[in-house]
C-alpha cells in the first residue's frame, strides 16, 4: 500500500473523486443477487448496479443497504477515517494495492487503448478505443460490454482516457450515443458487446491509441493480458487507483463449457484463466480488454467469483463481432 501519510495526502487532494468512488463501492460491493440454479454466485464483472446477470432466481440482496448508506453524505473527516481503517485492514489482512486479481501495476503507455467508463460520475467499467479502419471515424468509438451501458441513455455516461491513475486530472469525454448488440441477452450474458460513440474525437498520441480487433480466435493455450481498475478480490472494497494487468491463458471452449455447466457458455464467448486460480479480472473490470498478440481478443464479461480454480473468466469473443463492429462504425 505504501506510506499511509502519502496515501492520505493523495486522497484528500482528490476529495471529490473519493466521494464518488466510495459511493460506487457502497452501491456495488457484494452484489449477491447474482445467483442461479446451483445458488453459486455468478456475476458480471461490472460495478454497474443496473446490469442484470445470469439468474433464474429472485434473491434478497444487500444492495439496498449500501444504497441507503449513500444518503448519508461523506464528510472529509469520514473519508479520512475510512482511509485510516483501510490502511489498518490492509496491514493485518490482505493487500489491496491492485485491482486485477493476481496482477500488478502497469502503465497506460503499455495499454494505450484502455479507457475508464463512468456512469453518473462513478467508475463502473473499462473499455477500449477501437481501430475503425476508417480515417473519418477513427478516434470516435470505444467498445465495451453491453451490460456496462444499462440503461443506454448517453447523457449519464462519460469516459476518461490516457490515464494510468484514476485520480489524474484529465478532461472527460461525453458520449453521443450507445449501440448495444441487437441480440444482447442480459439473462444469458450472450452478445455482451456495445459500442460507444464519443462526442469529440480523441487525439492519438503515444499513450492514446486504438487497438485492432482480432480476426480469429487464438489457439487454446495462448497467453493473454487483461487490464483494468477492478477489485483485487471478491468483495474487495478499497482498490488502488492504478491500472493493473495480469497474464492469463486461453482455455479450451469445450473444457470451459463443462466447467461452467449448467451455465450458458456459448461460442460467442471465450474463457481465460490459470488452472490453479488466483489470476483473473474482477468486479469493475467489465468491458475492459483481453489482448493477445496486440489485438483485442476478448471483452471482460462474467464469471463465478474472481480467480476461482476451475472457473476461468468469461469474455465476449471479439472475433465473432468484428464484422458487426466495423459495420457500425463506418
Amino acid at each position: 500500500m505504501g506510506n499511509p501519510s502519502v496515501l492520505i495526502f493523495l486522497w484528500v487532494e482528490r476529495y471529490t473523486e473519493i466521494r464518488q468512488n466510495f459511493a460506487q463501492l457502497y452501491a456495488a460491493v457484494d452484489r449477491t443477487q447474482h445467483i442461479k440454479r446451483a445458488e453459486i454466485p455468478i456475476a458480471y464483472k461490472s460495478a454497474n448496479t443496473n446490469a442484470k446477470s445470469q439468474s433464474d432466481l429472485s434473491y434478497q440482496s444487500k444492495e439496498n443497504i449500501y444504497i441507503a448508506m449513500l444518503h448519508h453524505p461523506l464528510t472529509l473527516k469520514a473519508v479520512l477515517l475510512i482511509l485510516a481503517n483501510a490502511v489498518v485492514f490492509t496491514k493485518h489482512h490482505q493487500p489491496l494495492d491492485g485491482r486485477i486479481v493476481g496482477g500488478s501495476s502497469t502503465s497506460i503507455w503499455h495499454h494505450s487503448h484502455q479507457i475508464s467508463l463512468y456512469h453518473n460520475g462513478l467508475i463502473i467499467c473499462g473499455g477500449s478505443i477501437v481501430d475503425t479502419e476508417n480515417n473519418k471515424t477513427n478516434g470516435y468509438f470505444v467498445v465495451t460490454a453491453a451490460h456496462c451501458v444499462e440503461p443506454t441513455e448517453p447523457q449519464s455516461y462519460f469516459i476518461k482516457y490516457g490515464i494510468t491513475s484514476l485520480v489524474e486530472l484529465v478532461p472527460i469525454v461525453f458520449i453521443d450515443y450507445i449501440i448495444q448488440h441487437e441480440k444482447y441477452n442480459a439473462t444469458t450474458a450472450n452478445y455482451d458487446i456495445a459500442l460507444i460513440k464519443l462526442k469529440v474525437r480523441l487525439q492519438f498520441s503515444e499513450k492514446v491509441k486504438p487497438i485492432t480487433l482480432a480476426e480469429s480466435t487464438p489457439e487454446t493455450g495462448s497467453l493473454a493480458i487483461v487490464t483494468g481498475w477492478g477489485t483485487t478480490s471478491e468483495g474487495g472494497v478499497l482498490p488502488a487507483p492504478i491500472l493493473q494487468e495480469v497474464t492469463v491463458i486461453l482455455v479450451d471452449k469445450d473444457v470451459c463449457r463443462q466447467q461452467y455447466a449448467p451455465y450458458d457458455k456459448t461460442d460467442q464467448m471465450l474463457c481465460a484463466g490459470v488452472p490453479e486460480g488466483g489470476k483473473d479480472a474482477c468486479q469493475g473490470d467489465s468491458g475492459g480488454p483481453l489482448v493477445v498478440d496486440g489485438k483485442l481478443t476478448g471483452i471482460v464479461s462474467w464469471g463465478i467469483g474472481c480467480g476461482q480454480p476451475k472457473y476461468p473468466g468469461v469474455y465476449c469473443n471479439v472475433s465473432w463481432f468484428r464484422t458487426w463492429v466495423i459495420g457500425k462504425v463506418q
